[in-house]
């Protein structure tokens, strides 16, 4: 089973934007633990919802706690949309016929018959 090219491709890039997002947030977050203020380092490392308070941190920790949360929000939004897309396109997916899932199958084409079944699918398997 696959899917049109466009919802390949929006899906595609909607995971790709997740995965730097989610990168770029880590990158932040170990920014942001590295500038918490003089006497709150234990609490910051042992409470993991010490992120949500901005009086642990200085300035600088301040501003990658910050992004840290805004970046972790795009890719949570965007792992979201991929599962909403994926859902709302599984009705218009190909299904192929049985055999053609093989490792051996390098191309599905797709040719117009003159019979009352429209679009045939031919699976074109080819022995090396």
């Amino acid at each position: 089973m696959h899917y049109d090219i466009e919802v390949t491709v929006l899906l595609s890039f909607v995971w790709l934007v997740g995965i730097v997002a989610f990168v770029w947030s880590a990158y932040c977050l170990m920014k942001c633990l590295r500038h918490t203020r003089i006497g709150k380092e234990l609490a910051v490392k042992i409470n993991p919802f010490s992120i949500f308070l901005e009086s642990n941190f200085t300035e600088v920790g301040n501003v990658y706690r910050v992004k840290f949360l805004k970046y972790m929000n795009i890719g949570i939004v965007s792992v979201i949309l991929g599962v909403v897309i994926a859902l709302l396109a599984e009705p218009t997916r190909k299904t192929y016929p049985v055999g053609c899932n093989s490792e051996s199958v390098l191309h599905h084409f797709y040719s117009t018959s003159q019979s009352q079944r429209g679009r045939v699918l031919q699976c074109h398997i080819i022995d090396e």
